[in-house]
């Protein structure tokens, strides 16, 4: 029964090798693992064989073998399920390699592949292109950088100068404030006296018959003094002479009344003096006004024959001639030129002296 169930064993071992040898036999790889490892669920038949003959002749060989073999029918049909799932496999890749290979899908696949190939060719020069406006910007980027750094050199420098603006705005304020509690309050009180003192100029020239600056001599000073003097005529007849230190000055150094019958005018033509004497023996006595010359003399001539104290308006025409080299004739009246050479008629006694004011409208200029 041993011997049988050996060649039965050796039989079905041998038609499933290929007619040879056993592979198992002699210690071979496990049953079941492809690779030979002993991870899988073979069987060492060598050894299950060994373990048979040393049980021979009892009762428990049989079933030991018969264990063995079912394990081994176990591990056959299990390796026929992977086989018949790697030939599956197989099959399918060949139908795969089989429909690649038919000329319409490799005709697209050239298509597709043409596309691709001319979309990368558009995409590198895209890209060539991003490249170069990249570089661009990264230049315009260092020169803008340049730029701002430029613009914070100016900006630091202009706050250095507006700090040394406000340094000196606040002292200057200061100086200000210090002006305002002192100096530039007298200041403005002098100008306000300028002011004042131009006015009173302005009256003075303009309501005069004569003014301007001459060297005055009274009668209890010694030296003459440079003043500004100034005739004016009064409503009920004559004038008064003031004489100031200053022509803006409001007090004056002296003021002396003059008036035909109260005072007597005395007069140089060499020299261009007047002498004013006081007949009532008040006052001043006498005030000598020298002249800088004959133009001013016959200013202050014209100025007293205003007020009365000159009746002759010829005496200042001769001055004139005298000194221009000859006479002129807009230095007379319309009137004068035609009695020239007719002295004019006395007045009557006891008369003022008349003088119209047509006659001398052409020479309060």
């Amino acid at each position: 029964e041993q011997a049988a169930l050996d060649e039965k064993l050796r039989a079905v071992l041998g038609t499933r090798g290929g007619g040879g040898g056993s592979p198992y036999a002699g210690g071979g790889p496990y049953v079941g693992s492809p690779h030979g490892s002993p991870g899988g669920a073979g069987l060492d038949l060598a050894g299950g064989l060994s373990a048979f003959s040393g049980h021979a002749g009892t009762g428990d060989s049989y079933d030991v073998l018969r264990d063995h073999l079912a394990e081994l029918d176990m591990t056959l049909m299990e390796l026929d399920a992977e086989v018949e799932g790697l030939e599956g496999r197989a099959a399918s890749l060949q139908r795969q390699l089989d429909s690649v290979a038919e000329p319409k899908q490799v005709d697209a696949w050239k298509r597709q592949f043409t596309l691709a190939q001319v979309s990368a060719a558009q995409g590198g020069r895209s890209l060539k292109a991003m490249d170069s406006v990249n570089r661009g910007q990264r230049q315009e980027c260092a020169l803008l950088k340049q730029f701002v750094r430029a613009l914070e050199d100016d900006a630091r420098i202009r706050d250095y100068q507006l700090e040394g603006l406000r340094a000196e705005t606040e002292r200057i304020d200061a100086e200000q404030r210090t002006w305002d509690d002192g100096p530039l309050r007298s200041l403005r009180m002098q100008v306000a006296d300028l002011e004042d003192g131009y006015a009173r100029l302005v009256s003075r020239l303009t309501q005069s018959a004569a003014a301007g600056v001459v060297h005055v001599k009274l009668e209890q000073k010694s030296r003459q003094l440079p003043v500004f003097a100034c005739l004016r005529a009064t409503p009920t007849g004559g004038g008064t002479l003031e004489a100031y230190e200053e022509p803006h000055h409001s007090r004056e150094m002296f003021a002396m009344t003059v008036q035909e019958g109260r005072t007597r005018l005395r007069r140089s033509a060499a020299d261009h003096s007047i002498t004013i004497q006081d007949l009532d023996g008040g006052g001043h006595g006498s005030v000598r006004l020298q002249c800088e010359g004959w133009e001013d003399y016959c200013k202050w001539l014209s100025g007293f024959y205003l007020v009365g104290l000159v009746e002759d308006f010829d005496e200042i025409l001769a001055v004139a001639e005298a000194h221009r080299g000859g006479e002129h004739p807009r230095l007379r009246s319309p009137a004068q030129r035609s009695t020239r050479s007719h002295p004019p008629s006395p007045p009557p006694a006891g008369s003022a002296p008349r003088r119209t004011q047509s006659a001398r409208a052409p020479y309060l200029h």
